[in-house]
């Protein structure tokens, strides 16, 4: 932290105190105290002052604090659904702290006394219903204890069980999140309510944030808000993820959990860690608690990828030019540690200090071949991955009941995500990067070919003759040989991305009447962002022809055979056995990297490296955003709740970029753009009864350009057809806004349960899109690609939920619980191609159908689990110009996971988790779900461990 911020809240502290001791002079009574059940801390009990809408609600650690309570005997209900109401009575003083101890609620209904202190589901079941409940607004919780019951080792894939929530995968683990269908950027994704930086190479410049970096172990609850209240950051069209980690508890606490894990698809095995300690002193003045946790696993992905010829003018729509077959195998490891403190200074006064570092680090090796039908010949690609995804910061905040009603908090954060993806190299061009080996040979013929002499799925030949599309083969004529496959090209890549936030906030509120709460604050970001990319390209002489120069044919090499290499692609048969032949070793492709800058190949290989547009493709970013809110809450009956207020957000940004003048020099340029943000919210939440909420809501929310498509700088490339292509951003975007419908009905069970119904809908006007246009360039036909803002488009969705444990069934079936939601979402965006010509179509990642299914079962400490989750299909690539035939879809998905723990005793716990029970794969087609683009397999992937609680 800098000298001027610490300066600034010792500052800020000093005149907390200072009002502190003016206002609680002048002030009237206060309670405070911890509310348990007989699990531990219970969050979102409601506190009423008898007679009066005087209330609270507790914390996630159970504590609660109540102030500008009047004098004399007053008696306090306290209430939480499924449990007995209980009153508790004190005399108020004026300018006293009353503490009224521990509050214990008892269970009201008799099935559920029975099960809830043996079960390991309830507890957390209980508590993430409560804080739903209790909100404001429209949203879901899931807390800690409900993700380790899942099998689910990240914060990605515990979201993927929320309504209307669905995730992009990387290597078969989750990564992205996407709520109720709108693109990854429209998200906010928070820690504790900060925004999480996206600084990872796998955003690409968007400002979505990977989630496969953060254990789940750390996480105590996971908040997606749908309906934004005006004191929540207003960036999140699609809602927002708040995940909040661990508070210290009143308890001395250790938990440890130990598994081993196994991937069947790569015989690989893996473990996993996590421990947690927490314990308080200084008369529970001080709270400490600590956690550690690492997760590794291997990672074996069998890939083929077929690439039509719809742009390629001379090809015939639907031919084949190529097939690639790949093998991704390696080894990711997720390591998180967190360390956080809380000081009760006084009743009326806390400060908490976190912090917390993250590391996702793998190293793949990266085998390919690929079959070039149009060229008769083959080529064989080995690279590796070796990459690591940083997320560290922390927080210092402080929270503080000023007397008369008032309360301040305030925090201030540093939260940095960085990656780095390559090693360390002795290069002219880049200091850090991977090489790549392409081996090639010419000469290989094909068979299975239609009457035009080229290569189709059979249900696209004009002949019939071609493969169907579960079943491609090459058909090559001439075997694969070592020693007629030639080195052709090394390409050094090296790629690292920063994303830094620094975090400036205050709330205000205050009770002003038993009806109505005001409350407003502010909060300052300054955020840096660079995205470089380093890459560097060789191609042999002997490949383009030149007489003479030197060969290195792959026998020349030392190699070895594919991995599981009888096993590749055996999900459909295996079929590709006699063409896979041995790569080099990963040890001759890292000697690459240092030979290519050596005298015998230099005079073997072109360099090709083109700085000034490697320049060009680089973001720099610097943005800094000002807001300030005032929102009143007004109980205006009994029963109907008023939430209201708006927020304005100020956004200032500078891109640091290079542009080429007309004499081809690069001239360095920093834009920069203002844009103000007014963004009204309105709720209301009726409360038919202690079970029952109906909610509406309307906000207005808008989304930030990414910041690749803001950069200033321009880069060339050759398109698919041949043909150059221009890309460049558009620093004059307007972000994306949306005005928001929410209509939600909730009935909670006194037994622990919900059923739900909701529908939304959003206006959006300046969606994103990028225009293509054509124009000639020095006599060549040239492809120009920018983005802009299009007019307008609509999303609309209908979510159900069901959770209910099944104790109305007689017997043995009274054991078991379901978990059910569904979400369906339709949407349309105007997109223009040409000055006089709009299509219609729905946002991309946007599947219609999501839904999740759990089935479980509970008894004398034995919990069994099977997880269902649906992804229905969606546009994941428009092509525009070549028409909607051939857009790229991501397939429809189901994914089966199981669960089961039995607790051996009130300490020690035994667990199993298996997750893709039916090795799902990850498809995506071409226009039609029978002409497939890519297919991924995972394999099935389990662990069994023990854990322990103290």
């Amino acid at each position: 932290m800098k000298s001027k911020d610490l300066v600034y809240y010792l500052s800020l502290i000093v005149m907390i105190f200072g009002l502190n001791s003016l206002l609680h002079a002048q002030g009237k009574g206060a309670i405070y105290g911890t509310v348990l059940d007989a699990t531990g801390p219970l969050p979102g009990v409601s506190i009423k002052l008898v007679g009066t809408n005087t209330g609270t609600i507790t914390d996630q650690s159970g504590k609660f604090f109540l102030d500008n309570i009047p004098t004399g005997e007053q008696t306090f209900e306290f209430s939480f659904i499924g449990y007995s109401k209980v009153t508790k009575s004190a005399l108020i003083t004026e300018e006293s702290n009353i503490e009224l101890g521990t509050i214990h609620l008892d269970e009201n209904a008799t099935e559920l006394e029975s099960v809830i202190i043996t079960s390991q589901y309830l507890p957390s079941q209980v508590r993430a219903l409560g804080l739903q409940q209790k909100n404001l607004t429209i949203g879901n919780v899931i807390a800690a204890d409900q993700v380790g019951k899942l099998p689910d080792r990240n914060a990605a894939e515990a979201l993927q069980r929320v309504p209307g929530v669905s995730i992009t995968r990387y290597r078969g683990e989750g990564q992205m999140a996407i709520v109720r269908g709108t693109p990854m950027e429209w998200n906010s994704m928070m820690i504790n309510g900060s925004r999480l930086p996206a600084g990872s190479t796998y955003s690409g410049g968007t400002r979505s944030t990977g989630l496969d970096v953060f254990p789940s172990e750390l996480i105590e609850y996971a908040t997606v808000t749908k309906a934004l209240t005006p004191d929540m950051e207003g960036d999140a069209i699609g809602g927002s993820i708040n995940l909040q980690t661990r508070k210290v508890a009143d308890d001395f606490g250790l938990n440890i959990n130990l598994g081993a894990g196994y991937n069947e698809k790569g015989d690989q095995p893996g473990y996993n860690f996590a421990g947690i300690f927490q314990k308080r002193f200084l008369d529970g003045k001080l709270g400490v608690i600590a956690s550690a946790s690492s997760w590794s696993r291997g990672v074996t992905q069998d890939n083929q990828i077929i690439n039509y010829n719809y742009m390629v003018e001379e090809a015939p729509t639907y031919s084949i030019n190529n097939m690639e077959l790949r093998q991704y195998r390696g080894q990711r490891v997720t390591t998180g540690g967190y360390l956080a403190t809380d000081y009760k200074i006084n009743e009326r006064n806390h400060i908490y200090i976190n912090g917390t570092f993250n590391r996702m680090s793998e190293d793949y090796q990266t085998r390919q071949y690929t079959f070039h039908f149009d060229d008769n010949a083959a080529e064989m690609l080995t690279r590796r991955n070796a990459a690591n995804t940083d997320l560290f910061g922390g927080e210092i905040e402080g929270e503080h009941h000023l007397g008369k009603g008032w309360k301040l908090d305030w925090k201030g954060s540093y939260y940095e995500t960085g990656s780095l993806m390559g090693t360390p190299l002795n290069n002219e061009y880049m200091d850090y990067g991977l090489p790549f080996t392409y081996f090639r040979q010419n000469g290989v013929t094909y068979g299975g070919r239609s009457s035009d002499g080229y290569k189709y799925l059979a249900m696209d030949s004009p002949n019939g003759v071609g493969d169907p599309s579960y079943r491609i083969l090459p058909h090559n004529e001439i075997p694969l040989n070592p020693d007629h496959m030639n080195l052709n090209m090394i390409l050094l890549v090296g790629v690292e991305g920063r994303e830094a936030d620094q975090n400036y906030q205050f709330n205000l509120e205050n009770q002003l009447h038993d009806k109505f709460k005001l409350k407003f604050g502010g909060k300052h970001r300054r955020k840096e962002h660079q995205m470089i990319t380093g890459q560097a390209v060789y191609l042999s002489m002997a490949g383009i022809g030149i007489p003479d120069a030197t060969v290195y044919p792959l026998s020349s090499f030392n190699t070895e055979t594919l991995p599981q290499k009888n096993q590749f692609l055996k999900e459909i048969g295996a079929p590709y056995v006699k063409n896979l032949l041995p790569h080099i070793t990963m040890n001759e492709l890292d000697k690459t990297a240092a030979w290519i800058g050596s005298k015998d190949a230099q005079g073997s290989f072109i360099d090709l490296t083109d700085t000034d547009n490697l320049l060009l493709a680089n973001t720099y970013a610097k943005e800094n955003v000002s807001a300030a809110y005032i929102m009143g809450e007004w109980q205006l009956n009994n029963k109907l709740l008023f939430v209201g207020g708006v927020r304005y957000e100020n956004t200032f940004i500078q891109m640091d970029g290079y542009e080429m003048n007309n004499d081809g020099n690069l001239k360095a340029v920093s834009p920069s753009n203002t844009y103000h943000s007014l963004l009204p919210m309105a709720h209301l939440k009726y409360a038919a009864n202690e079970q029952t909420n109906i909610r509406f809501a309307y906000t207005r929310t808008f989304a930030r350009p990414n910041f690749s498509q803001l950069n200033p700088s321009t880069s060339t490339n050759m398109g698919a057809n041949g043909l150059p292509t221009v890309s460049g951003g558009n620093m004059n975007l307007n972000p994306t806004y949306a005005h928001n419908i929410d209509l939600m009905g909730e009935y909670f069970f006194q037994d622990i349960g919900l059923v739900s119904a909701g529908v939304f809908f959003k206006q959006l006007n300046d969606v994103i899109y990028t225009n293509a246009s054509q124009r000639m360039v020095d006599g060549t036909l040239t492809t120009f690609y920018r983005p802009e803002n299009s007019n307008s488009g609509w999303l609309a969705g209908l979510e159900l939920v069901l959770s209910k444990r099944l104790t109305f069934l007689p017997g043995f079936a009274s054991r078991f619980g379901i978990d059910m939601n569904y979400t369906y979402t339709a949407s349309e965006i105007e997109i223009p191609v040409s000055e006089d010509e709009l299509v219609y179509e729905s946002l991309k990642n946007q599947p219609k159908h999501l839904y999740n299914a759990s089935l479980y079962y509970e008894h004398n400490g034995l919990m069994l689990r099977l997880a269902a989750n649906y992804k229905g299909a969606f546009i994941s690539e428009y092509r525009l110009e070549a028409g909607a035939n051939h857009y790229q879809w991501y397939d429809k998905m189901f994914m089966l996971d199981a669960s089961g723990s039995y607790a051996i005793n009130n300490r020690i716990q035994m667990y199993a988790e298996v997750n893709n029970l039916t090795n799902a794969p990850l498809v995506y087609y071409h226009g039609t779900p029978d002409r497939p683009e890519e297919v991924e397999y995972y394999g099935i992937r389990g662990q069994i461990g023990l854990r322990y609680n103290l």
